[in-house]
């Protein structure tokens, strides 16, 4: 679910600028989503600091993945 959902905020949320409205932006980004992901999840609520924090553990675990991958590859290669 929160795949698809932070899909249509990735833009903003992954945004490098740090000024005011870009951090408002991100704020009302989160806040969406958190709306989104309740209305459409039957389990617990979270609120947008949980989601924003399954979020990056997601992603560090894509990136692990993505590491562990290539890492194969090469010894395949060197073989």
């Amino acid at each position: 679910f929160l795949i698809d959902i932070v899909d249509e905020f990735k833009g903003v949320l992954e945004s490098k600028q740090n000024d005011i409205r870009s951090i408002q932006r991100k704020e009302k980004a989160g806040r969406e989503i958190e709306a989104n992901f309740c209305s459409m999840t039957t389990c617990f609520k979270r609120d947008h600091k949980q989601l924003k924090k399954c979020w990056n553990n997601l992603k560090m675990k894509a990136k692990k993945s993505e590491a562990m991958e290539k890492k194969r590859e090469r010894k395949l290669v060197v073989v």
